[in-house]
């Protein structure tokens, strides 16, 4: 493992060109569940798991979508308030990453989460720690100014009514134009770079992974860390599935790996830092 962060970091890609999206799994330490464990929390909460196979709902709806119509039914916005609990804290994982962020060793992050784990971290850096969240701020302009360092592909926490909307855009599959537009300016091939993605399921299967599925002629590299308890290492474009779901990263170069996220961020964190 040692070996393979250092060829990354002395690979031709320079360090501020890397880049790393998150999932729900970053957050895992800091006492949020995945979106699917969140669901299946709820639905066994509400008794629905008598009636209705929960692991089939869930492969068939993004997360987003599924809380988008629990919320506009119920009209109950407990489950959105969640992801900004004061009593949430951040874990190591997003204190590494925003120190990586703030010494210039990574460009910035990317996440469809909704938690304000980053931003707390962050306080102390707001003038240099730009995020996004709203649809709104997807543009060009926005995306390439280099103060903004967080991008929260599906809203945020703290405005309740655009996540609402974006829930709503992801559910009902519209506005999809300004989500695709990030991953464009995510992926773009004007310059060799590196995405790591860390704790990212790939179910966000009506807008993200499309988006990525439809880049072409990239010069990004990716790499794909999936916990796991046994390290394993392969090509990511040599995979038919990750986990149970379809791999969109065919048509890129890169290492798809299995090992604890944690021991990971530890190691990398140690080879920046030694």
């Amino acid at each position: 493992m040692q070996n393979f962060i250092s060829r990354i970091l002395n690979s031709d890609v320079s360090t501020n060109n890397i880049s790393i999206f998150c999932g729900a799994g970053i957050s895992m330490n800091s006492g949020l569940p995945t979106a699917n464990g969140l669901l299946k929390e709820i639905f066994n909460g509400i008794g629905a798991d008598e009636y209705i196979n929960i692991d089939d709902i869930i492969k068939k709806l993004p997360f987003e979508a599924i809380v988008e119509r629990m919320v506009d039914y119920t009209q109950n916005n407990d489950i959105l308030t969640f992801f900004a609990d004061n009593s949430l804290q951040p874990n190591s994982n997003h204190h590494f990453i925003v120190k990586m962020i703030m010494d210039g060793f990574v460009e910035r992050i990317y996440t469809p989460n909704f938690d304000l784990l980053f931003e707390k971290v962050a306080k102390g850096y707001s003038k240099l720690f730009t995020v996004l969240h709203k649809e709104s701020e997807f543009t060009n302009h926005n995306l390439n100014d280099k103060n903004v360092k967080l991008i929260k592909i599906h809203g945020s926490a703290h405005d309740i009514d655009s996540m609402k909307i974006t829930l709503k855009s992801v559910a009902n599959k519209t506005q999809i134009e300004a989500r695709n537009n990030v991953i464009s300016n995510a992926f773009d091939s004007g310059k060799p770079q590196v995405i790591v993605f860390l704790g990212y399921s790939c179910s966000d299967f009506f807008d993200i992974v499309p988006a990525i599925q439809s880049i072409k002629n990239s010069n990004t590299e990716i790499i794909f860390v999936q916990h796991g308890d046994v390290y394993k290492e392969n090509d990511i474009n040599k995979l038919e599935k990750i986990k149970e779901v379809e791999n969109p990263f065919k048509q890129f170069s890169g290492t798809y790996i299995e090992i604890s996220t944690d021991d990971f961020i530890i190691c990398w964190y140690r080879d920046f830092y030694k």
